[in-house]
C-alpha cells in the first residue's frame, strides 16, 4: 500500500468488493483501486455448509472470485488482513486499524453483516 490516496476505495473483502473492482475496471481502465478486507483471503465464494466444497467435490481454488494474477494485471491493490477502524466523510479518509490513513475519491462499503445468534 505505497499510495495513500485512491480514486476507488472498496471496504470489505467479499464478493461485492471483488465484483465492484471488476465493474470499475470495465468503465475506468486507469483509476487507482484499493480493496481492503479484514480477512487474509482475497474475495471468494462462501460455500453453504451442504455444498460440494465440504464433500471435497470442489477444491479451495475453485472458490476464489478472481485469480491472484487478475489483481496485478488489472492494477487493483489488495490490503487483506486490515480492518477499517474509522471513516471521516468530511475529509474523505479511512483510517485502518494499523493507523494508516487512506484518502479516497469514491468509497464502497461492502462489509457484509454478522448473523445474530438466536
Amino acid at each position: 500500500m505505497a499510495e495513500s490516496h485512491y480514486q476507488y476505495l472498496l471496504l470489505g473483502g467479499g464478493l461485492a468488493s471483488g465484483a465492484a473492482a471488476e465493474a470499475i475496471r470495465e468503465h475506468d481502465k486507469v483509476g487507482s483501486i484499493l480493496l481492503v478486507g479484514q480477512e487474509v483471503n482475497r474475495p471468494y465464494h462462501r460455500p453453504r455448509l451442504n455444498t460440494t466444497y465440504l464433500t471435497a467435490e470442489r477444491k479451495r481454488v475453485d472458490l476464489v472470485a478472481q485469480a491472484p494474477e487478475w489483481y496485478a494485471s488489472q492494477q487493483v491493490a489488495l490490503a487483506t488482513g486490515h480492518r477499517a477502524a474509522n471513516l471521516d466523510t468530511a475529509r474523505r479518509t479511512v483510517t485502518l486499524g494499523s493507523g494508516e490513513e487512506i484518502a479516497f475519491d469514491k468509497l464502497l462499503i461492502a462489509t457484509g453483516a454478522s448473523a445474530k445468534p438466536l
